[in-house]
């Protein structure tokens, strides 16, 4: 089973709830990524209302939903699927790991179909495997280049560490967190 409705809904309810975090996971988040139709819509809402720096909140969403297509919920209202999706959500604190997830599982759902495509393809007659697997590598540097956007070697993140802290004490600064004590602060 390659998705996982609840973290979806999870997801979705913490941007409603807590919609600043948008901005820490919207590079590598896609309406694609989500399996549900309905959480698809609602995500496509949410990232047009902060691309356009409007209030995030359920009367927005709920009217961008309706710009958007309103098909998918049944007729029920908008306002009330909203709400129930944001009561189980008390922080966004694991907002960048379950996105991770969604975004694992997204990739095993894409993997599953290029698997298809590539069986298809090789039991052609007259397939060019160098053609297939061109068009593979294609598609797999086109599923993972959000992710390749976001991601630093280990190398990179430590220079940027000791360039930061050269930085600071070149400057004259103190590292740490100042005691109150002026003897131990100065060490």
């Amino acid at each position: 089973m390659n998705y996982d409705i609840s973290l979806e809904n999870l997801v979705i309810g913490t941007l409603l709830v807590c919609p600043e975090s948008i901005g820490d996971i919207s590079d590598i988040l896609k309406p694609e990524v989500f399996s549900e139709a309905k959480n698809q819509i609602i995500y496509r809402a949410i990232t047009s209302l902060y691309e356009s720096q409007q209030s995030i909140d359920f009367v927005g969403v709920a009217a961008e939903i309706n710009k958007i297509g309103f098909s998918e919920f049944d007729k029920k209202p908008v306002t009330n699927y909203l709400l129930n999706l944001t009561i189980p959500i008390s922080s966004n604190k694991h907002i960048k790991q379950h996105v991770m997830r969604l975004y694992e599982l997204y990739l095993l759902r894409e993997m599953d179909k290029f698997a298809g495509w590539l069986q298809t393809s090789a039991n052609e007659t007259g397939s060019d495997c160098f053609e297939i697997l061109s068009s593979l590598k294609n598609k797999t540097e086109n599923l993972t280049i959000h992710l390749k956007a976001n991601l630093k070697h280990i190398g990179e993140v430590y220079k940027e560490l000791v360039v930061g802290i050269r930085e600071v004490l070149s400057n004259g600064r103190k590292t740490g967190i100042l005691t109150g004590l002026k003897n131990m602060d100065e060490v």
